[in-house]
């Protein structure tokens, strides 16, 4: 089921038990392009799913602090947030006189 996760529509996915989408974002062979995504919304209608965040990436940063619950907060997502904030930030290249202004 796990590598068939992104055939499924978001009703059949709030219809599924929390450990069963626990053990289905922690497979090996999942593929989901937009899981950050697809928690946060799970979340904003039922926050038992907060132990979900663990297995994202969260690249939605902004997104994530504006619905998540800071007493949903455990160590595992904890864990998860310090790799995510581990990562390389990768700025944009910005010529010198671009910002320059103009006498």
């Amino acid at each position: 089921m796990a590598s068939h996760f992104n055939e499924l529509n978001m009703n059949e996915i709030k219809e599924l038990d929390v450990n069963l989408l626990e053990m289905m974002l922690s497979h090996p062979n999942l593929i989901v392009d937009i899981e950050d995504f697809l928690i946060l919304e799970l979340y904003k209608t039922n926050h038992s799913v907060s132990c979900l965040f663990q297995y994202v990436t969260l690249n939605s940063m902004n997104k994530f602090i504006d619905v998540f619950d800071f007493t949903d907060f455990n160590r595992l997502i904890w864990n998860s947030l310090n790799k995510r904030n581990q990562c390389e930030i990768k700025y944009p290249h910005i010529t010198p006189n671009r910002h320059r202004l103009k006498h």
